[in-house]
């Protein structure tokens, strides 16, 4: 076969439709964590219209939630003007210490709920009821989603829940507009929040607005989140504008799947739906959410660096910050900065020691199966490392008083206040799901301060640590928003904001009050005190958050422009009420088993036989059949299973896969009895009974981004040579073919999200892969091993990986042949070899070794720009590497360069999350088989 067939065979055409299909399916088969990080006794509450699913510690909630489930559908449905008709699967887990929630219909409807509490920096901060708000939110988006058109309607009824016309039609920021307006119409949700208006607002001061093409998912960076925060304030100016009927009838739209017909959406089903030009109505978003008052734009930043900081403290002139990468300190004198310790964007909040040596840090740390849990650490200045100290788990928000440590506890959808002192643990303040305790910390005597949200409204409030009694804080005229406490030395500086403009500093004292009342341009954001003079009021350090970033910045208090004014305060008695009643036991939950969640197929798909060499469009498509596939709503098990019937010689060619979370590990069991025609590479027809078995864990540690990983995977391959004329399902079984393949691998990444590219770290595998063949007279044990190495530097974007491969068998090895073939350095295949051939051995004038590297550094530069076609292009991009491989002696290497753009599909729903590349590399060859030779190629990836 020559080098050219190679390129364009029919297998290589194959894996490109294979290719295109899976990013269809993508955005269906997204990935979650899983449900549970460990093995729960499972019940279940029936209503109208859900099957709540929950373990015996989330009892209480699973009752809330089944007395008002039925009511929120009716709400839902009512506002977007649909008939109820779901059946909705709802996973309640307590084992996630991060508010979350998910819905999917893949590959069936079902909402996921993590119970855990509002914490102000989880970007939940406005919910007033949490559990309501949270169920309400996925419930929307189930809603929103499954709107079908009576064809739609019919194939999900054939195929399966997950055929959503809107998943493809929906932008980005419209699927999550719709959940956050539906949250905020009470005017507690992040419709209404600063930390996602502010974001918006800050863009326009910089004229920086983004396209509606970029809100549409398509700018990952800084904001994190562009069609969650654009997404929000479009939905809402559109409701408040036009009407519930009309915003409803958008999604009637997207359901209708018409808009895949538009050539542009803009031009269709937002005019059919509200009957303006989609131009003008986001001009008229513009103009609706901008700041109409004058904002002050002379800031100070301190530091010129594009960050994501997620808590700070300062003592003396060093400001101790938490970053996207690492730990930071920095001298507010010198104006410099340096890395204290590698981190990840884990951190809640941080707080230094009375005597300035430790750094008390509240992260969240992944845990079994993924699942975030809270725990503190202690990082010693002095030592410049991690302290072993063993505080208790479950603890956020910490931060150091006289009296030792004062934390919130997790519990269920709230927290509570607790004092650590000399190993004990009191609790001050007992929260509920609508009063919330956070940021707690110490400025008087025998008084814990802390933040309270008490029904979506924040109050700086304070408990006495002896009798017990709790106080709020009166002000003469209101102060809303309060965020990002930070309590030093008689001092509370804080973020506020009463009018949805951009977060401004509050500072409180023992002698009063006092607030700013214009804006900053960038905002005040996590304001901490440090003790370096030039200014008459006290130094304040604080974070601006920047259309691209946050940065570091120095509080101008000599700016004229800069108003404050002075508010009366008073502490007033607060009476948290009664704790809340107890649901009454209308329903009657009974046990649930994940096994009943996979005895019907949920997803129903037609499947093809191909053959893949076929050398005519006639000859391609073999036999016919169907795939199917099930998972548990708590995602413990899953069974998928795949039949066709193959024409000529008559034969069902089928696999049945099961996949089990309920162990600590993951674990799949397999069998298949698959039929391989003959074809130019085996010239015999040939079937195989295949059980196999698969083991695989992940192991996280702290940091999250570092990970340890493992599989192992065996099968038994049991061959027959043809079929026979009479019975092709009559065989006798040959002695098995025994493949192993084991690796386990370790790697570290970090960064990697503020250009040009800062992506730092390596990743390193080892594996062994063999097979014991006892075909033959006599047993044989053939196998090698591998290693992966994967280097980031951040240097122009430099990456280096680099792999060897050692074959432990004296009678075989790799072929130099090859090895540069399509741009991509793999052992060559030079003539037919016999089945296996996918593990990499071949024979001939072989070598037991074979190393390759490939080293490239280059850059990226955004265009972020539509062009016609209703194509996004995002960045162009260069790069130059270096090629190489040792193979039988033959050294074997290449230099090349390859330049291209990243679009994406705009307006075309889920799909337009998922980039494509379309370039051209140019290579050039040094070493025989091919040498002095130029290779041209087009990249589409």
């Amino acid at each position: 076969m020559n080098r050219l067939n190679q390129l364009f065979h029919p297998r290589k055409k194959l894996l490109l439709l294979g290719f295109l299909t899976f990013l269809v399916m993508l955005p269906l088969t997204r990935t979650y964590s899983q449900t549970f990080s460990q093995n729960h006794r499972l019940y279940q509450i029936q209503t109208q219209y859900f099957t709540i699913i929950f373990p015996e510690a989330s009892g209480n909630s699973a009752m809330t939630l089944a007395a008002m489930a039925d009511d929120v559908y009716a709400e839902v449905a009512d506002l977007l003007n649909v008939p109820m008709n779901l059946h909705l699967d709802v996973v309640i887990t307590p084992d996630s210490q991060e508010l979350n929630g998910y819905f999917t219909p893949y590959p069936s409807n079902r909402i996921v709920l993590y119970e855990a509490p509002i914490l102000p920096n989880s970007g939940f901060a406005l919910f007033n009821d949490t559990l309501y708000k949270l169920f309400l939110h996925e419930l929307t988006h189930a809603v929103s989603l499954t709107i079908r058109s009576p064809f739609w309607n019919f194939l999900s009824l054939v195929v399966g829940d997950f055929v959503a016309p809107a998943l493809f039609t929906a932008p980005g920021n419209f699927i999550e507009g719709v959940a956050i307006l539906f949250e905020s119409l009470d005017g507690y949700g992040r419709a209404h929040d600063t930390d996602y208006l502010s974001i918006i607002q800050q863009d326009i001061i910089e004229n920086r607005f983004m396209t509606f093409h970029e809100t549409a998912s398509i700018r990952s960076p800084y904001p994190f989140g562009a069609w969650y925060i654009y997404g929000a304030g479009f939905s809402r100016y559109l409701h408040e504008t036009y009407g519930i009927q009309a915003y409803a009838q958008i999604w009637k739209e997207f359901g209708s799947g018409r808009p895949m017909k538009d050539i542009l959406f803009i031009q269709g089903a937002f005019e059919r739906a509200f009957g303006v030009n989609f131009d003008s109505a986001w001009e008229g978003f513009r103009r609706w959410i901008s700041i109409q008052t004058p904002v002050v734009t002379d800031v100070r930043p301190l530091t010129t660096e594009l960050d994501l900081v997620q808590g700070i403290t300062a003592r003396d002139n060093f400001v101790y910050y938490g970053g996207i990468d690492g730990l930071h300190q920095f001298d507010v004198t010198t104006r410099t900065s340096r890395q204290l310790v590698p981190m990840d964007t884990s951190l809640n909040r941080i707080d230094i020691s009375p005597d300035g040596t430790q750094l008390l840090l509240s992260v969240s740390q992944t845990g079994n199966r993924g699942l975030p849990q809270r725990v503190l650490k202690l990082y010693d200045l002095e030592k410049q490392g991690y302290l072993d100290r063993n505080l208790a788990a479950g603890l956020a928000e910490a931060a150091f008083v006289p009296q030792g440590i004062v934390a919130v506890r997790v519990r269920g959808y709230t927290t509570d206040l607790i004092l650590l002192e000399n190993g004990t643990e009191q609790i001050l303040f007992s929260g509920t799901p609508t009063q919330v305790p956070s940021f707690p910390g110490s400025f008087q005597d025998n008084w814990i301060h802390f933040l309270l949200q008490n029904e979506g409204t924040h109050y700086l409030a304070r408990v006495h640590i002896h009798s017990r009694e709790v106080q709020i804080l009166q002000t003469s005229e209101p102060v809303n928003g309060i965020r990002n406490l930070n309590i030093q030395r008689g001092h509370v500086v804080f973020s506020y904001d009463n009018d949805h403009t951009l977060f401004k500093l509050g500072h409180l004292t023992r002698e009063g009050m006092s607030i700013q009342t214009t804006p900053l341009s960038g905002g005040v954001r996590f304001p901490a005190l440090v003790n370096y003079r030039g200014t008459q009021n006290p130094d304040i350090v604080y974070v601006g958050a920047f259309s691209r970033g946050h940065t570091l910045m120095e509080f101008p208090w000599n700016n004229d422009a800069i108003h404050f004014k002075q508010v009366d305060t008073r502490w007033i008695p607060f009476n948290p009420g009664p704790p809340p009643s107890t649901v009454q036991q209308e329903f009657s939950p009974r046990k649930y088993y994940p096994i009943t969640g996979i005895l019907l197929p949920q997803l129903r798909l037609p499947r093809l036989y191909l053959d893949e060499f076929a050398q005519t469009p006639t000859d391609l498509i073999r036999g016919a059949g169907f795939m199917t596939y099930a998972s548990d709503p708590t995602e413990t098990l899953s069974l998928e299973t795949d039949a066709a019937y193959i024409w000529n010689p008559g034969f069902v060619d089928f696999g049945i896969g099961f996949t089990t979370a309920a162990f600590p590990f993951d674990l799949s069991l397999g069998l298949s009895d698959r039929l391989y025609l003959a074809n130019e590479l085996f010239p015999q027809t040939e079937r195989q009974l295949i059980p196999s078995l698969s083991l695989s864990g992940v192991h996280w540690f702290f940091p999250q981004h570092r990970r340890f990983q493992w599989s192992i995977t065996t099968r038994a391959i049991f061959p027959a040579a043809g079929l026979p004329e009479t019975n092709p399902y009559s065989w006798d079984f040959q002695k098995p073919v025994l493949p192993v393949r084991a690796s386990m691998g370790y790697s570290q990444f970090s960064g990697g999200v503020f250009p040009p590219y800062n992506l730092r770290g390596f990743g390193i595998t080892l594996g062994w892969e063999g097979f014991g063949d006892f075909s033959g007279e006599s047993p044989e044990i053939v196998s090698y091993i591998r290693g992966n190495l994967d280097l980031a530097i951040p240097i122009i974007g430099m990456r280096s990986e680099i792999r060897g491969y050692q074959v432990l068998h004296p009678a075989l090895g790799f072929h130099p042949l090859g090895t540069l073939l399509g741009g991509s350095i793999s052992p060559g295949l030079t003539e037919p070899q016999q089945a296996y051939s996918s593990y990499g051995w071949y024979s001939g004038d072989v070598s037991p070794y074979f190393l390759k590297s490939d080293t490239s550094a280059g850059f990226r530069f955004d265009i972020s720009t539509p062009v016609p076609g209703n194509v996004y292009v995002r960045h162009g991009w260069i790069r130059a590497g270096y090629r190489n491989a040792l193979v039988n002696a033959d050294y074997l290497d290449s230099v090349y360069v390859r330049t291209g753009y990243t679009f994406y599909l705009g307006h075309l729903g889920t799909l337009e999350r998922i980039p494509f590349t379309l370039g051209i590399e140019l290579e050039q060859t040094f070493r025989d088989p091919v040498a002095n030779a130029v290779f041209y190629r087009i990249i589409f990836e």
